[in-house]
């Protein structure tokens, strides 16, 4: 009789072997094996289908890290000039403009993304959406007033107005992307 046992990842397996000692009727050997049957951690099993990034929650993933590419980008793009009497007078840097916020939330967004797509984590997955949503209230509530201000140039009286340019439509469309990414991985967290 020989018995193997595995760990918790493993098959347990026991077999038997008898041998008859006459050469008569019935002489030979029988053997006997059984197995106790996959563990909890069998890659077949409902533990591994909530592992790992499945088509759904990688393509949310794909959707955060553009999403955090693009705040990003745009935290080096213009995000408004002035114009006066049809001449650009000056223009500012998104980056500069609100201290460089959306390169930290497009990095933790990278990284919450990952996360909550590798791992089905819920908690990673409202931290994104909250991740977006707090990028689109940093380019709401600080860049888009400056961007839209019109008035008189200071030192010239001449009529003045500023104009958004791509470096807010980057930071808005990249936070919008990463929140409806981490709404996606809710979504899809309770369809595993």
């Amino acid at each position: 009789m020989s018995r193997l046992s595995g760990g918790p990842s493993g098959y347990v397996v026991g077999v038997t072997i008898s041998v008859g000692n006459d050469l008569g009727a019935g002489a030979g050997a029988a053997m006997c094996a059984e197995a106790s049957g996959p563990t909890a951690q069998d890659s077949r099993g409902p533990a591994a289908r909530r592992r790992g990034i499945g088509p759904l929650a990688g393509a949310f993933a794909a959707a955060a890290l553009a999403g955090a590419g693009l705040m990003i980008a745009g935290e080096f793009q213009t995000v408004f000039a002035v114009r006066a009497g049809g001449i650009d007078v000056s223009s500012t840097q998104a980056g500069g403009h609100h201290g460089y916020a959306l390169i930290v939330l497009g990095l933790g967004a990278i990284f919450l993304g990952v996360v909550g797509a590798g791992t089905g984590s819920r908690a990673a997955a409202v931290a994104l959406l909250a991740v977006g949503v707090i990028g689109a209230a940093v380019v709401l509530a600080i860049d888009l007033p400056d961007a839209t201000e019109s008035g008189v140039l200071s030192g010239t009286l001449a009529p003045a107005s500023a104009s958004p340019q791509l470096g807010l439509w980057l930071g808005l469309g990249g936070s919008a992307l990463v929140a409806a990414a981490g709404a996606g991985l809710l979504w899809a967290g309770g369809r595993r």
